[in-house]
């Protein structure tokens, strides 16, 4: 991508971070949540971007290793992605009452319950 490209893409993703309702997650909250995640042993994530009307997967969270302070790093599908441009990730879970209830004792996270497992929210978009 051009620098030209780069920009109006940039502009793209501020213009709707800026027109979502309400932001739900901070970046300490994603990594918490990641690490959760890696450390309770789910696999694959369904991974929807504000910027990208496609829908991507992962066949597990990302490590510890690979969460920064503002970004994810060298992981398929977010390759230096920040946080902030996560519009909701879904995960299967097998035994969700126990897991919701871990979670819930790790902090407050907006989620939805539906037909893959959990869905964590990002942004509600207006």
């Amino acid at each position: 991508m051009n620098p030209v490209e780069l920009i109006e893409k940039q502009r793209r993703i501020d213009a709707a971070i800026a027109n979502a309702s309400v932001a739900h997650m901070s970046n300490a909250k994603w990594r918490k949540l990641f690490n959760f995640l890696s450390s309770s042993g789910i696999g694959q994530i369904k991974w929807k971007f504000i910027h990208d009307d496609k829908i991507w997967w992962s066949y597990s969270p990302p490590s510890e290793s690979e969460l920064f302070a503002d970004r994810i790093g060298d992981f398929v599908p977010c390759h230096g992605t920040p946080y902030r441009e996560i519009e909701w990730i879904e995960f299967s879970v097998e035994h969700r009452e126990s897991f919701l209830a871990q979670l819930s004792a790790l902090g407050q996270f907006p989620i939805q319950q539906c037909g893959f497992g959990v869905r964590v929210i990002g942004y509600t978009l207006k």
